[in-house]
């Protein structure tokens, strides 16, 4: 398989091993002990994956929350202990939604959306179920911020919801999706498309990624954006036309905005560089990015991207962003074709590892009920790091998340009505990819007894193995 020289560079240094998966940890944990009632889902990684955010339903995760309504939730998987994100800076719960969530390397910072009045400059009627904005919470002073601003400071006009697409913490940067106009006074029309914006919570500095070359707001719909890590690059789905030249027949496209150039140039073409037969379809997201924003893990479903793919079923590939070449990933075992659908990419910082959920039933020699997978693109290798949880309820999909740095994956699970002990309940899962887990894991509940016991003996032998070798080490 040919890979852009970027990519040969980032993974040179890498070890060629296997790839090993530890046994599913349960993350959504009730304060007194068990599984969180849910549901949970959404979970985002830090960087090192010590700490997980996620989003939760329950009123069982921490003591005083009483809104019945959903809450972001902060994990330290080190210590175990559990915060919860969406409360205003008197530490005030409201009775609206909040939800998403992008922990920072340190975990002290939370960036998530609600439909709170989590910030008293938010003066306008919250009624209903009120309309969503971006908030960053700062654990350690305690205070939630409003994002949502427009250049000028103030909280915009709202005419829609916020939907939280990225955020580059370096760079204090924020990607979000809104009919809002951000960039001026102006009460933009109710029919005004959705825009994608990149604001600077340092410096105020509001960026209006989907612009037309005059400098106006683009009169074609856009949404599902994600932002690099570096602050750099921004993918969105838009189906206008007057971002540039390349989407004459105005369908839902993917593309790519450069914050340093203020470039926007098209991603998704056919294999032969011409337009689609059909419009390509993707799921709701532009995707995941590499750390430099050379990478874009998406989901598609088009039967004309590339040679390989699951027909008449969406498919997880690696863009390349600067060749726009798409890498298949979801791929069969010995070159068939998957015979499903997969779901929800995500990409580590290297480019190496990529997270997915499936319903391909041939994507490993033996044949697999729908599952979480990551692939190692290094060696090629594919790893179901789902098997001690049996198949989930019918129909679901998983959101997955690996952490920047390849060592952690996490995913949301809802378990069938036939569960005897989780039935139905939706919740948060992590599994380690290298080493030892950093938590001792709760037991997953299986099936049978019998499943209980294998998962944990191999828990168990491996944790034996891995102490072996460290005691064992050659002297350097």
């Amino acid at each position: 398989m040919r890979y852009a020289a970027s990519v040969i560079l980032a993974l040179a240094g890498s070890p060629a091993s296997a790839l090993d998966a530890g046994a599913p940890m349960l993350e959504s944990l009730a304060a007194a002990g068990g599984a969180a009632v849910g549901p949970c889902i959404g979970p985002f990684l830090s960087t090192t994956g010590r700490y997980l955010t996620y989003t939760c339903v329950s009123d069982d995760i921490v003591p005083g929350d009483t809104n019945e309504r959903s809450d972001t939730f902060i994990k330290d998987r080190n210590t175990g202990t559990v915060e919860r994100a969406s409360v205003d800076s008197n530490e005030v719960e409201y009775r609206f939604g909040s939800g998403g969530g992008f922990p920072s390397v340190d975990g002290r910072y939370v960036v998530f959306t609600s439909a709170a009045p989590l910030h008293p400059d938010l003066t306008f009627p919250y009624t209903g179920g009120g309309l969503n904005n971006a908030f960053i919470r700062d654990r350690l002073t305690g205070t939630t911020e409003l994002l949502g601003r427009n250049a000028a400071g103030n909280p915009a006009p709202q005419t829609g919801s916020t939907q939280l697409g990225g955020v580059s913490f370096s760079h204090t940067r924020v990607l979000f999706t809104t009919e809002s106009n951000m960039i001026d006074v102006s009460t933009p029309p109710l029919s005004r498309p959705v825009q994608v914006y990149v604001r600077d919570w340092s410096t105020g500095i509001v960026t209006l990624v989907t612009r037309t070359p005059s400098g106006t707001f683009s009169t074609g719909n856009s949404a599902g954006g994600t932002l690099s890590s570096d602050g750099r690059w921004a993918a969105f789905l838009s189906y206008a036309t007057d971002l540039n030249s390349e989407n004459p027949l105005g369908t839902e496209q993917l593309m790519l905005h450069d914050l340093a150039t203020g470039s926007t140039k098209r991603l998704s073409y056919t294999q032969s560089g011409g337009e689609f037969s059909g419009a390509p379809y993707y799921q709701g997201s532009s995707g995941r990015f590499s750390a430099d924003g050379q990478l874009l893990a998406v989901e598609a479903n088009s039967d004309e991207l590339g040679p390989g793919d699951a027909i008449g079923f969406s498919d997880i590939y690696v863009v390349h962003t600067q060749t726009g070449r798409y890498e298949l990933i979801s791929t069969g075992f010995n070159g068939a074709r998957p015979d499903n659908a997969s779901f929800w990419p995500s990409i580590s910082s290297d480019g190496r590892y990529v997270s997915f959920f499936s319903r391909a039933s041939n994507l490993l020699s033996t044949p697999q009920v729908p599952s979480v997978y990551v692939k190692d693109r290094l060696t090629g290798e594919i790893v179901n790091v789902s098997t001690a949880l049996g198949a989930p309820r019918n129909s679901w999909v998983s959101r997955t998340d690996v952490s920047a740095d390849g060592t952690t994956v996490a995913f949301d699970w809802r378990h069938p009505d036939s569960d005897p002990s989780l039935g139905s309940r939706t919740l948060v899962y992590s599994v380690q990819l290298r080493g030892l887990p950093v938590v001792a894991p709760v037991a997953v509940p299986a099936s049978s007894p019998g499943m209980l016991a294998l998962c944990m003996l191999t828990l168990a032998l491996t944790s034996v193995l891995w102490i072996h070798l460290r005691t064992n080490k050659p002297a350097s």
